[in-house]
This record gives structure tokens, sequence and C-alpha cells, in this order.
């Protein structure tokens, strides 16, 4: 058996390989922008919701309710200039959080509200993983299950920017380690990627 185990990737890599290969096919109802840092703020990511809401492929843009901009960097006031700014009208808002576990709780409660069944995230390449387990988590917790996919910009990955919460200002490359080291201590609050894979696997089958 043992063997057998070691001719299988990790499932860390294949979480990776997962969620950044991803592709929204059809429309779904809505996109969760996930994000509350300065750092999760810029164009690339802003232009990529623009693309998608102007195509049709999603009806409504999701984003933190949080006002707080002295403690975060970016408050949703300025999130939603961003976004007019490419016009976009269609934004709306789930309750004020502070972490991905929160935003992720938050974002699941708000569409069982409206009753949507399929989603797309948004966030920088290297978070997607973490936002997927957060969701799933979220789901499981909730008994309500939806098709949730996965994009993100091309980025340069040796670009400079900050992580999570603002942190740890660096090369991108370096937050692909940082984010999984990162994770093990906020897992409680995440699907395993045992569970992620699993999801992926199951995915269209969900109604």
């Amino acid at each position: 058996m043992r063997r057998i185990n070691s001719l299988f990737p990790p499932y860390k890599l294949i979480s990776a390989i997962l969620t950044t290969t991803d592709k929204l096919e059809k429309p779904v109802d809505a996109l969760f922008f996930f994000g509350r840092v300065s750092a999760d703020a810029n164009d690339l990511l802003f232009n990529l919701a623009s693309k998608t809401y102007h195509s049709g492929a999603v009806e409504y843009i999701l984003i933190n309710g949080l006002e707080a901009k002295e403690e975060y960097g970016q408050s949703k006031a300025e999130w939603v200039k961003k976004l007019n700014m490419r016009f976009v009208k269609k934004i709306e808002f789930f309750e004020p959080a502070k972490t991905t576990a929160q935003e992720s709780r938050h974002m699941v409660a708000y569409a069982k509200k409206k009753g949507w069944k399929s989603a797309v995230v948004l966030a920088q390449p290297h978070q997607l993983a973490r936002c997927m387990r957060a969701l799933i988590r979220s789901m499981k917790d909730a008994g309500y299950w939806m098709k949730i996919y996965c994009i993100s910009p091309k980025c340069n990955f040796f670009e400079k920017t900050a992580g999570s919460q603002n942190l740890f200002f660096m090369e991108r490359w370096k937050h692909i380690g940082l984010e999984y080291s990162l994770i093990q201590g906020v897992a409680h609050n995440l699907a395993t990627y045992e569970e992620l894979v699993e999801y992926y696997r199951v995915r269209e089958s969900i109604r």
C-alpha cells in the first residue's frame, strides 16, 4: 500500500493544480471576489472581474462589506469605485469579514439567502486553494452545496507584493510556500486537501 500511495502526487500539489487551472466554461450566478487588503486591489484582479462580468458569465459581483480602511488598507467604498470605473453595476455585499474563513462563511450564507447555486472565485493565484478549502468547509457546515469554480489573473511571480493580512512584502513566488505554511495554523477552519480534491471530482453532479 505504501508503494501504491507513493505513486500519487501529494494532495497539496493536486489542489494547487486544480485551482490554478480551473476554467469557467458556462455562466454562474455570481463572482465571489476574495480580498480585503491593498495587495488584493491591483488592476489585474479588477480587470478580470470586469471582463468576467461584461462577458455575461456572472450577473453579480459579491464583495466584502468591511469598512475599516485603517486596518486592512482598502474600504468597501474603494472597491466599489474601482468596479464602477469599469462599468460594473451589479455589486452586492456580504457581512464584514476579516479572515478568509469568515469571508467564506458569509459568502455561503449570502448565496443561500439569494438561492444561488453556482459561483466563481476570484483571487490571487496562490490564494485559490485556501479560498476553496474555506468555501468547501463553509458549504459543508451550512449544508448548502454549490458549484464553485476558480479564476485568477496571469501575474508576474517575481513582482514584490504583500501577502496574507497585508504582511510579508516579498516576491510573489515566495508567497506560494508561505501560503501553505500559514494554512496549517488555520486548518481547523478549512476543508482538508483531500476534501478539496474530492469536491472537484463530484462538483458537476451537485444540484
